[in-house]
């Protein structure tokens, strides 16, 4: 029978590692032999458990991603990723030896010469029936007793822990003493080497035990603060044997749970979870209520967590926090379900635990500053200023200017009360630091804090407010201290209708992104639009409309379409109508079909426009007091476009029966008559007498003097010279443009000279010249004078 697993790996070269399992009998008896190979040399370590051996080794090469652990009948077999390859755990059931399949036995006499644990290739061997027994002494069945480590014929007296008491030397209670007060003064190595060198020297000595266990304890200390990978490895090995030999003889002795509690740790530190499991249930059993019971368990939660099964873990704390009865524990566990609670954004159960701690055990606080600290600062990272801030406050109140946790815990209680509910606190807080602390590197998180302290000190005026948030906005761009400002500002100039502030801040409100103040800012831009509008502030308030997407929301629909019109968005005017045309009130729908007819002349729709005009007068016949006479004017532009004169002037006459004289009404007679005359249509003579006769009952000259010159015009051709020269000597005393007087004058010369008047022109003429500036009528006038000096 045979299992085979190979993995290949693929670099900038190929490696190839081969890991394999052959099997097979020996007088009826199953063997295993597991081979490892590698193109790269492997590191191969064996260590005892309570059982059979365990083979830990480490491959150089990547880990297969479906490399999947075996649990077979003769062995437990796993893999274990790291950063530079992976690590295969080898656990037989059974007894096992690994051998270096490099050696080469005609290389040296002695077959175990080369213990090298590094090889390109390793074998295990299974096999229950392997002998482990030195048998170098051995002679049939006749051979001696052999006690290796026998010093004396005779036991002698017992220690508590049944040991043999030897006094060979009398120097090892001293050196118990040095090694004891070296522990307590933190030279963890030294005590590492001392209790060994002790051990060596005194290998029968009463103390062994407490030699050996402050070795223990020493190496449990060291090996939280190492942070290599093969350094950590091997520091766990040594406590494991080290922690095995101290209770194979040291079973009863009060220090167990504690010894028991290192070698878990280690053991999980070794990913060696199974026998740390059996480790902690041989606590949990036997020694259940022990402090290093505890300690053992939040171990194991800590494992736990680490490995990403939160709820497991979170379920040991728990189990220690309402079982220990010592309070340092439980405020311990307390604060490692603070840490998951804050990982899972479960804010209140947070504040809760820690709120426990700082009230039933604020010595724990202040006993573990640095780690307290820690806590608070996770605290304040998630928002959680108060309870933060609690354990700053009694960090501070139990340090002085010269302690090294002085200036750090009044800096963060300064910087994070100011987040809490009480200003005044803060403020006195920070002032204090910046007079304890003046310049140093953290004057800026000073100088920020008390400008966000700003926002809550009360007796501010509305002018300061502003400068300050301004002042903000510049000093932190894109900062949270900008965006509260800028909140602030917005609300406050929204509250004091200085709606153009809030539109100068446009972009950075469409940056902040929060829907309240977006809010704010359109209903400013609103009130302005509506303001423009209203005002007729046409290109103001269309920038806004188009900007902030406002046109619907405008309150007087009307008067915009009239700033379209003006500004020429005819399509814009066009698509406002037509959203409008179904209005209720009926008077206005009269209107917006006014509108209609209008807009649709403007974008040359003229038969549209005939339309629509018709539809609003039918409409006004059926509404009192409403108006289509916008609607028949353009009705009437309309017709002349498309030649239709007659009943252009027809729609005219109905404007003028029904409603009378006014300004648009002469406009219209003045295009009549401008149509009429570049037709050379008789009738312009008329419609130029209506314009005049018009504007006269009006009082105004707006159609003068262009209307005064085609009726001139048209008189002169029909030979009504008497009738012209009035209308010319009607329209010279007025404050005539130079070009129009010149015209005037030329007009009333070449009048007189038709006639034969020739001197009469003369003066005409002679005015017109002595006009300064050029045109085209004094270009005539001088013809004129050619002809006239040549008669």
């Amino acid at each position: 029978m045979r299992y085979v697993i190979f993995f290949l790996f693929l670099c900038s070269c190929l490696h190839a590692f081969t890991f394999s399992i052959n099997s097979g009998k020996h007088s009826g008896n199953p063997y295993y032999i597991i081979h490892l190979q590698d193109d790269k040399e492997m590191i191969c370590d064996e260590r005892n458990n309570e059982k059979n051996k365990i083979y830990s080794c480490k491959i150089f090469t990547k880990l297969d991603q479906n490399l999947k652990n075996q649990d077979l009948p003769f062995a437990r077999i796993s893999f274990h990723r790291l950063s530079d390859g992976f690590v295969v755990i080898i656990q037989p059931k059974s007894i096992s030896r690994i051998f270096n399949a490099n050696n080469r036995l005609f290389d040296s006499h002695n077959s175990k010469a080369d213990k090298t644990n590094r090889s390109k290739h390793f074998t295990i061997n299974i096999n229950k029936h392997l002998n482990e027994l030195d048998t170098s002494y051995i002679d049939g069945i006749d051979f001696p007793i052999k006690y290796p480590n026998l010093l004396h014929p005779s036991v002698g007296a017992l220690d508590l822990n049944k040991e043999p008491i030897t006094y060979n030397e009398n120097g090892d209670m001293g050196i118990y003493l040095s090694i004891k007060r070296s522990y307590e003064r933190q030279n963890y190595k030294e005590v590492i080497f001392e209790s060994q060198k002790a051990i060596n020297m005194h290998p029968d000595s009463i103390f062994l035990g407490e030699f050996l266990l402050y070795q223990i304890r020493s190496m449990d200390k060291l090996i939280k603060e190492e942070s290599q990978y093969q350094a950590i490895q091997k520091m766990n090995k040594n406590i494991i044997e080290s922690a095995k030999t101290w209770i194979r003889f040291n079973g009863s002795d009060r220090n167990y749970p504690e010894v028991l509690y290192i070698s878990m740790i280690a053991h999980l530190s070794s990913d060696l979870r199974d026998d740390a499991e059996y480790i902690l249930d041989m606590l949990m059993t036997e020694h259940g209520n022990d402090q290093w019971t505890k300690r053992a368990i939040m171990g194991y939660a800590d494992y736990l967590v680490a490995h990403g099964k939160l709820t497991d873990g979170m379920r040991f704390y728990e189990d220690v926090l309402y079982s220990s009865n010592d309070i340092d524990i439980a405020s311990e566990a307390s604060l490692k379900l603070v840490k998951i609670y804050l990982s899972q954004q479960r804010f209140s159960e947070a504040a809760q635990y820690i709120d426990r701690v700082v009230t039933a055990n604020p010595k724990y606080i202040l006993a573990h500053k640095s780690y307290s600290i820690e806590i608070a600062d996770e605290l304040r990272a998630n928002n959680l200023f108060d309870t933060a801030a609690k354990i700053y406050k009694s960090v501070f109140m139990d340090s002085n200017l010269h302690d090294s946790y002085y200036e750090i815990s009044l800096r963060r209680l300064g910087t994070t009360i100011v987040r809490g509910k009480d200003p005044v606190s803060a403020y006195e807080y920070l002032q204090r630091y910046k007079k304890e602390f003046p310049d140093n590197e953290f004057s800026s998180e000073i100088e920020h804090s008390l400008d966000y302290l700003f926002f809550d000190m009360p007796g501010k005026s509305s002018d300061e407010k502003h400068a300050h948030y301004n002042n903000l906005l510049e000093k932190y761009p894109g900062q949270e201290l900008a965006k509260k400002a800028l909140i602030e500002e917005v609300k406050l100039s929204f509250e004091e209708k200085k709606y153009a502030n809030i539109l100068k801040l446009n972009r950075l409100i469409a940056d902040l992104n929060q829907s309240n103040i977006s809010d704010m800012m359109q209903a400013s831009a609103l009130n302005l639009a509506n303001r423009y509008n209203q005002n007729l502030d046409c290109l103001d308030a269309i920038a806004l409309v188009d900007e902030y997407d406002l046109e619907s929301k405008i309150a007087d629909q009307l008067k915009l379409f009239n700033c379209y019109d003006r500004t020429k968005r005819y399509a814009s005017a066009y698509n406002l109508v037509e959203q409008n045309l179904n209005e209720p009130n009926l008077n206005n729908r009269v209107v917006w079909l006014n509108n209609l007819t209008k807009i649709n002349y403007k974008l040359s729709r003229f038969t549209s426009a005939i339309d629509s005009s018709f539809k609003a007068v039918d409409l006004a016949s059926k509404v009192p007091y409403s108006d289509p006479s916008e609607a028949i004017i353009y009705r009437f532009y309309s017709l002349l476009k498309l030649d239709r004169f007659d009943e252009a002037i027809s729609a005219l006459k109905t404007i003028e029966d029904n409603k009378g004289i006014d300004i648009m009404l002469i406009e219209a007679y003045d295009t009549a008559m401008t149509y009429a005359n570049d037709k050379g249509d008789k009738l312009a003579k008329d419609y130029a007498k209506k314009v005049l006769d018009l504007q006269d009952k009006l009082n105004i000259d707006t159609f003068s003097p262009e209307a005064n010159f085609v009726y001139i015009d048209n008189l002169v051709a029909n030979s009504e010279f008497k009738e012209a020269k009035n209308e010319i000597l009607e329209l010279l005393p007025k404050d005539l443009k130079p070009q129009n007087r010149a015209r005037a004058l030329q007009k009333m010369a070449q009048i007189e000279i038709s006639q034969n008047r020739y001197k009469a022109a003369v003066s005409y003429i002679n005015e017109c010249l002595n006009i300064s500036e050029n045109s085209q009528w004094k270009e005539l006038c001088k013809e004129q004078k050619r002809l006239v000096d040549g008669i």
